[in-house]
């Protein structure tokens, strides 16, 4: 199978589904578009938005479809339905959170703009969001469904990891996550990734 994923040159909604190959160990053509080039390509693209991957010329939509695709293909979606089903159910909270931050993130670059807005998200469902998060960290074994890595706790790393870096101290009531984060960063896999492209 012949891979090549189609996304802005920064973290968003691309960086689970790179994180998904590296780990996998899978190659895959990583073509990463500027944001002035956006206006011109926007019209190749299925439903004119990113990320898009491509399978051997067939083109994937919608970043979870995308990462729950590669997963079940990458042996990362669980030993079984029931893991299957909890890793969406991660999934979906972090990429609820995710939502109402992602605009600033990519388009503001006051920083105190940006931590105004995160308070306002944290007071209305940030702070309930990761407390659910820590919940499920704090039952388990360190990952979000079962003994392993799975397409879930990359997803809450790549997406958790870029509100942190753009939301200062908005981790400090959540030691689970934080902890969470860490190791999934000393990963060897991770790690090696981003040192490549540092």
């Amino acid at each position: 199978m012949k891979y090549r994923l189609l996304y802005f040159d920064d973290r968003g909604r691309g960086e689970p589904i790179r994180l998904l190959f590296h780990m996998s160990g899978e190659t895959f053509e990583d073509v990463r578009i500027a944001h002035e080039d956006w206006p011109e390509f926007r019209s190749k693209t299925p439903l004119g938005q990113l990320p898009v991957l491509e399978c051997d010329g067939k083109q994937l939509i919608q970043t979870k479809a995308i990462c729950r695709y590669l997963a079940k293909s990458f042996r990362l979606a669980g030993r079984n339905m029931a893991d299957a089903a909890a890793c969406d159910v991660v999934v979906d909270i972090v990429l609820d959170l995710y939502d109402q931050c992602e605009h600033v993130i990519m388009t503001e670059s006051d920083q105190r703009k940006k931590n105004e807005h995160w308070r306002e998200v944290y007071a209305a469902c940030g702070k309930e969001t990761l407390g659910r998060l820590d919940a499920i960290l704090r039952r388990g074994t360190g990952y979000f469904v079962g003994n392993d890595i799975t397409w879930a706790d990359i997803v809450v790393f790549a997406l958790v990891s870029n509100i942190k870096d753009n939301f200062k101290n908005m981790l400090q009531s959540h030691q689970q996550l934080l902890t969470f984060l860490s190791r999934m960063k000393d990963n060897s896999k991770i790690k090696s990734y981003y040192e490549s492209i540092a």
